[in-house]
């Protein structure tokens, strides 16, 4: 049981964290809609949309520069 115990305290600080953070909003933000970005962990990025909070994407920093990367490139256009 302990060990099970650990973990749980580890996840809720986690998500305790994650509520702390400071979410930005993009600057092509509409009056709605709009894409938001925080720092989660040391190692971690977080993404979300602003008219569903509770729901995100999480991106270790390697993954993060991939993907800002791609986007840059223009690899979403058609979607």
């Amino acid at each position: 049981m302990p060990p099970r115990a650990s973990v749980r305290s580890k996840t809720f600080g986690r998500e305790l964290l994650t509520l702390m953070v400071k979410w930005s909003k993009s600057s092509y933000c509409s009056d709605s809609a709009c894409v938001e970005v925080a720092v989660v962990d040391v190692n971690e990025v977080g993404l979300r949309n602003s008219t569903l909070p509770g729901r995100r994407l999480q991106f270790d920093m390697i993954n993060w520069r991939d993907f800002i990367a791609a986007v840059k490139a223009g690899e979403f256009q058609n979607l």
